[in-house]
């Protein structure tokens, strides 16, 4: 658990090219994790800012924002609350695609903003 809660670290000083490879770890790792793994995924959704800083808008896109939503989502408070600082950086690195970044934002708001529960919210 500690190489994954320092991953960030390390994956600056990779370039940019080899990074991508390092990607698959970080996937696995978060499809392995069970219900009972709740501080490993607390690990993981506090990262999950600074790896979508790291990666590409596309790999974002498709692997991270899918772990956003899911650990918002997810039973634990104290997984959901870890990623909630993920947001920033994710909508961030949309700042070219205002499609995409207004989908984020929509699915956010109607989500967890509008909520009915206080859970969600």
């Amino acid at each position: 658990m500690a190489a994954l809660k320092h991953m960030h670290i390390f994956l600056k000083v990779v370039s940019p090219e080899k990074r991508s490879t390092f990607i698959k770890y970080i996937i696995q790792t978060f499809d392995e994790t069970g219900k009972q793994d709740w501080r490993l995924k607390q690990v993981l959704a506090q990262n999950l800012g600074k790896y979508a800083e790291l990666f590409d808008a596309s790999l974002v896109y498709s692997e991270f924002l899918p772990m956003f939503f899911k650990f918002c989502a997810d039973n634990v408070v104290r997984v959901a609350l870890a990623v909630c600082d993920a947001l920033a950086p994710i909508i961030l690195k949309f700042n070219d695609d205002e499609v995409k970044q207004s989908g984020i934002v929509r699915v956010v708001r109607n989500r967890y903003f509008r909520a009915k529960t206080f859970r969600k919210r």
